[in-house]
């Protein structure tokens, strides 16, 4: 996993200077990557089935996730907070306590799909957790019951990736003409 510094003033032979950190450690292809909210945690998925939760500053793993079965395919954290969301090619979803303090602690699975999970994504308030893949976008409720909220079909191929709407304010601005 490498990490720019695209502020950087001074552009390096092929970009070496933009370079902060080369991220070692998978053993496989790494197939996501998610940046914690406040910069100060990066998550990396592979096809080695592990994540690692990175400090980007001390270039150091301060969490090894391993639980999943296959390839890691989505990775995502709420929009504050430290727990981490991942999806797998073994069909399932889990939510992990990802602070070194708590030990990794995996907090829920969930179950449903019947194909690769592909993507993930925290509602903005983190109350849901969208997941997609076998054609269908499933919305959960992680806590306290962590039970599906709703199945949302339709799709006739395969969904790659999801993302929320950002809440909109009561008075939208006004479009741009050009819109």
């Amino acid at each position: 996993v490498r990490i720019f510094n695209m502020d950087a003033e001074d552009e390096g032979e092929e970009g070496e200077e933009l370079q902060m950190a080369n991220l070692r450690g998978h053993r496989s292809p790494v197939l996501c990557v998610a940046w914690r909210s406040d910069g100060w945690r990066l998550a990396s998925g592979s096809a080695d089935r592990d994540i690692r939760v990175w400090d980007p500053y001390t270039k150091t793993v301060v969490v090894k996730l391993t639980e999943h079965a296959s390839h890691i395919t989505a990775l995502a954290w709420p929009p504050h907070g430290r727990y981490l969301a991942s999806g797998s090619s073994d069909k399932t979803v889990r939510n992990w306590d990802a602070d070194p303090k708590a030990f990794a602690v995996e907090l829920m699975q969930l179950t449903g799909h019947t194909a690769d999970v592909n993507g993930l994504s925290w509602s903005p308030d983190a109350k849901v957790v969208a997941t997609v893949g076998d054609e269908t976008i499933r919305l959960w409720y992680p806590y306290p019951k962590r039970c599906a909220l709703a199945v949302l079909t339709g799709h006739t191929g395969l969904i790659r990736a999801i993302s929320w709407l950002p809440p909109v304010p009561r008075e939208a601005p006004e479009r741009p003409d050009s819109a």
